[in-house]
This record gives C-alpha cells, sequence and structure tokens, in this order.
C-alpha cells in the first residue's frame, strides 16, 4: 500500500539535474535508495512541505519542481516507479507533457527505495491518505485490547472497524465440535477491514455486506484506538441482520454463508424465522449435486466417502452427505465431519434428506439428453479423473521430429464428421491469427535458427468451438448430436508448424 509522508529526504547528485525522493521513517528507506545512487556524491536536502508540480520527459521519464528545490527548475526523479505513470496519466489533464495539478510523494513498503506521486483528485488519494494516518497514529498512540464497537483499531500493517461482539457454536476457528449450549460458546467479534464511503453506521455494513466481507475474529490483538468510525446502531441481536448477511453473501462461497448462522447474539434464543430456510437449501442442494458431478464413480475416495455404481442407494446418500461436507465446504476446522452435521440440525435442516432429494435428481438426469443439459454438465466429463488421454490426443508429427512417431489424426479420433472438421478450423484459424481463439497454442522448434524443426502445441475446448460458431445458435443440430455422442470436451492436437491438419 502506497502512503503519504509529511516529510522527505531529497539527495541531489552534485553536477547534475536530478533529485532522488526517499521517506524518512526508518533508516532502511534511505539506505535502499542511497543503493540507487551508488557512489555519485549528493547534496541532501530535507523537505518539509510535500508539494510538487510535475512533467513527463523522453522515455516516460518523470521531472519535478517543488519550492525547496535548491534551484527552481526541472529535476529529473530516477527513482520514481514506472508502473504507477498509468494511475496519474489515467486521471489528469497533460498539456506539452506537463502534468496538471500539484502533488504529492508517497512511498510503498512493497517499493523500497522508489517514489510515486498522487493528488487530491485522484481516486488513490484517500486511502494514501489513511495509510499515512494510520501509520501516525500507531507510531504516537498507545495500543489496547479493550474494543468500542464502531471504533477503528490499527496497526501497522493493518486496520480494523469493530462492529460488535457475539457468541459463536465453535471454539476456534480450526479444532472445534458444535457447541449447542450458549455456556459452552465462544465469545468473538465483527470486523470489516475497510469503509465503503456511503457506510456511517454499524447498520450500513451489517445490512449491505455478506460474510466473508464480514469477517469473524477469535482473538483480539492490541491494536491502537484511532477513534469513532461508524455510529453504533446496532440493535443488540445479530439475528436481526441474518436475512440480509444472507443476501448479500455468494453462494458460491458455502462456509461463508454458513457461518452467518454459527453466530448469534448473547441471551437471544435461536429465532427460526430469521432462517431462509428454502433459499439456503437450495444453495446447499446445489452443491450436493456438484459433489455428484465432481465425484460420482471416482475410486480415489475411501470406501465411506465412495459414491458411485458399485454402492447401494442408501450407501451412496449416506456417504454423499459425507462427501459433501468434505468437498464443498472449504474450512480449515478439523472437526468439521462433526461440526456441520449439528449446525444443520440446530438450523432447521435435514442434510441426509437434502442429499436423498438431489441423488433421486441426478437418477433421473441424463446429462447428454440435449444439448443444454450437456452444456450445464460436461464439467462431469472434463473431470481428469474420468478422461482417457488417449481418447482426446491427436498426434501429427511428422517432419518436426528425427525419428518416427506414432501418429493419431483427428479422424482417428472423430471419424470424419462436422466435429472433426470444426475442430481442424478453429486450429487453423488460431494458426492464422498467432493463436488467438484457441485456449492452447504454443510453438516450439527442436532444430535450429537456420535449419528449423517446428511444430505446435494445440488445445481446443468446448468453449473455444462456441466462440467460434458465436454461440449455440451457430451450431448445427449434427454437430451438438456429434460432441455429445463422443462427449467432446477438449481435444490436444500437436502438429507440424507448417503442416496440414488431418
Amino acid at each position: 500500500m502506497w502512503r503519504l509522508t509529511s516529510e522527505i529526504i531529497a539527495y541531489f547528485p552534485i553536477g547534475t539535474k536530478k533529485v532522488y525522493l526517499s521517506a524518512v521513517e526508518k533508516k532502511q528507506y534511505q539506505s535502499e535508495v542511497l543503493k540507487l545512487i551508488g557512489n555519485e556524491v549528493c547534496e541532501e536536502v530535507r523537505l518539509y512541505e510535500n508539494s510538487f508540480k510535475l512533467m513527463i520527459g523522453e522515455n516516460l521519464s518523470i521531472y519535478a519542481k517543488c519550492s525547496e528545490f535548491p534551484v527552481d527548475d526541472w529535476y529529473e526523479i530516477p527513482n520514481f516507479h514506472l508502473p504507477e505513470l498509468s494511475k496519474i496519466i489515467a486521471q489528469v489533464d497533460i498539456g506539452h507533457g506537463i502534468i496538471n495539478g500539484e502533488y504529492e510523494a508517497c512511498f510503498s513498503d512493497n517499493q523500497l527505495g522508489k517514489v510515486s506521486f498522487v493528488c487530491p483528485e485522484m481516486l488513490e488519494y484517500k486511502s494514501y491518505f489513511e495509510e499515512m494516518k494510520r501509520r501516525i497514529n500507531c507510531e504516537m498512540c498507545k495500543k489496547t485490547k479493550k474494543w468500542v464497537p464502531g471504533h477503528r483499531y490499527d496497526t501497522i500493517t493493518s486496520s480494523v472497524y469493530y462492529l460488535c461482539p457475539v457468541l459463536s457454536r465453535r471454539k476456534d476457528e480450526l479444532n472445534s465440535e458444535f457447541k449447542s449450549s450458549e455456556s459452552d460458546m465462544s465469545e468473538v467479534f465483527l470486523y470489516v477491514e475497510s469503509l465503503n464511503d456511503d457506510e456511517k453506521k454499524i447498520s450500513d455494513i451489517l445490512r449491505g455486506r455478506g460474510m466473508g466481507e464480514i469477517k469473524i475474529g477469535y482473538t483480539k490483538s492490541s491494536m491502537v484506538d484511532s477513534g469513532v468510525a461508524l455510529e453504533d446502531d446496532f440493535s443488540g441481536d445479530i439475528q436481526d441482520y441474518w436475512k440480509d448477511i444472507f443476501k448479500n453473501t455468494s453462494g458460491e462461497n458455502l462456509k461463508s454463508v454458513l457461518d452467518i448462522f454459527s453466530i448469534i447474539s448473547p441471551g437471544r434464543s435461536l429465532l427460526s424465522d430469521r432462517i431462509p430456510v428454502l433459499e439456503l437449501s437450495d444453495i446447499i442442494k446445489n452443491h450436493i449435486f456438484t459433489t455428484i458431478i465432481d465425484s460420482w464413480d471416482i475410486d480415489h475416495y475411501r470406501a465411506d466417502l465412495y459414491i458411485g455404481n458399485k454402492n447401494s442407494d442408501e450407501e451412496n446418500i449416506r456417504n454423499l452427505s459425507k462427501l459433501f461436507i468434505a468437498t464443498q465446504i472449504k474450512d480449515g476446522n478439523f472437526l468439521k465431519n462433526l461440526y456441520y452435521p449439528e449446525l444443520f440440525k440446530n438450523i432447521g435442516l435435514n442434510l441426509l434428506g437434502l442429499a436423498t432429494e438431489v441423488f433421486h435428481e441426478w437418477q433421473g438426469t441424463k446429462l447428454d439428453g440435449d444439448f443444454d443439459t450437456y452444456l450445464k454438465y460436461h464439467d462431469y466429463y472434463a473431470n481428469q479423473n474420468r478422461i482417457k488421454l488417449e481418447n482426446n490426443t491427436s498426434k501429427q508429427r511428422i517432419k518436426s521430429t528425427d525419428y518416427k512417431l506414432e501418429v493419431v489424426t483427428l479422424k482417428d479420433l472423430y471419424g470424419e464428421g462436422e466435429l472433426r472438421d470444426t475442430i481442424k478450423a478453429v486450429i487453423e484459424n488460431a494458426r492464422d491469427n498467432y493463436g488467438l481463439g484457441i485456449s492452447e497454442y504454443t510453438a516450439v522448434n527442436i532444430g535450429t535458427k537456420k535449419d528449423p524443426k517446428e511444430y505446435i502445441i494445440s488445445k481446443v475446448t468446448l468453449d473455444d468451438i462456441l466462440k467460434f460458431k458465436k454461440g449455440i445458435s451457430g451450431m448445427s443440430e449434427n454437430l451438438k448430436k456429434e460432441i455429445m455422442l463422443s462427449h467432446f470436451v477438449w481435444a490436444s492436437v500437436t502438429f507440424d508448424k507448417e503442416g496440414e491438419i488431418n
């Protein structure tokens, strides 16, 4: 993170019109700049006014003027961090190389020895200013673990906006069974790491953000209290905000969704009408179905997690509920297989019943029954544990080799139908356009520059074909049928760079 600063050290190499700028807070900052200067003899000047005019010179070099420079003239800034220039020129006016406005130097611990510039009109200015304020607070103020809701707390490396205390159904983040009794629950706290401009109250965050952005803290660090940042209008019961937090939480992150219902406020009994049971059930069922798509008939799971044709329906449903927790809930809790079944019971969800419903839906689903369904579930056939590479790999190197290689054509894989012709057309189009429009296109030369032996490694996916055909509407019914019959998801084709593709 870049930050503003109140004082700067400027190094002027004698006999040049150059100046190197450094932050002053640590000797390390100046040492990094001096390494860039090398053996040049410099005049050192302390700048107390962080205000510069800027100009762009040849080769995008940056020049600056400052009222505290020895001479009222432009000085080149050799330690300017050039990648930051794009932020400046995208937001301000430039005339004949002069950058409009007054600028402040800023520094970053991620770019030691470098300097950039920002003006109040730029989007980054507020965050750079806040970073400076946070550092000043940390240097001047005492630290505390007695946190007040609505206050901001700082360390040199981070900021926390404290929302409210709550109770958690788990003892800690990484090793906890489900805690059903309030007396066994842990007191934790909710916080965020930054504020948006329109967030003035604690309720603005609890009603406007999802879990994930709203974080659960299990231990309070000793931090500097930087004062009130949010009005404390918390109702006293986190369940008042459950539905809003749920609405703002992505269903893709199932742990974040379930974390919402793992926290309650002290002295408040669980209120089932605050739980969006139907919507939550739909999210869980989608993840259970994904579990089947990812894992059906794959043998590398242990017996109590295997789902597939070797099992009875009862075994599959029982194992499916366990495998769902193991694979779909990304949680580092070592005891999550004990924690989550109890959480589901507590919030009124029958996990085994949901697994049964999804399993029977799966039994009635023909993944290649029509093209729309095939597209929706083609990841099932793309699973690396199901694909046989020899069924998807065409080898057509003839001239770009010192010995005879096995040749497998597209015709050998897909016959002489439209799918084969389409794959060939996609690759030819990529060859004419330097590899554009294809998932992989790599040129290899095993010869020399004078006597090249070049071949192409390419990969065509179903998505590549859809783009080439400009969507489903551009595909014939025959092509769709061939894709479904062959369960096509991708093909790897290696061929001589100038050779014909067959």
